[in-house]
């Protein structure tokens, strides 16, 4: 992610923090339990407080902390890996070489 996607991703959560819970007031429909976690998961996505895995090299003990991603079709950047993965599938799919249709 280069660092104008990361500051894009930043502010889209940061709107959400700001005014998802006056959105749910105003929209009572989306005021349940679903829509509140899929916004959860998205703002927590690749964040140290939402979990993490620490690696270490065998080597020189550097230690790398990786935040999980939340893997919500509504997240910017997990939507969009899940949607390279489609393309990539598709594009096997229409040039494979063996398959003459």
């Amino acid at each position: 992610m280069d660092k104008q996607q990361k500051i894009d991703k930043e502010k889209f959560k940061q709107i959400f923090k700001d005014h998802f819970a006056e959105f749910q007031k105003q929209n009572p429909r989306y005021n349940n339990d679903y829509y509140t976690e899929v916004i959860e998961k998205m703002i927590g996505c690749a964040e140290k407080d939402s979990g993490y895995a620490k690696y270490r090299c065998m080597n020189c003990g550097e230690e790398r902390i990786v935040p999980f991603s939340c893997k919500s079709s509504f997240c910017l950047s997990c939507a969009r890996i899940k949607l390279e993965q489609w393309l990539a599938k598709v594009e096997d799919i229409l040039f494979d070489e063996g398959d003459p249709w």
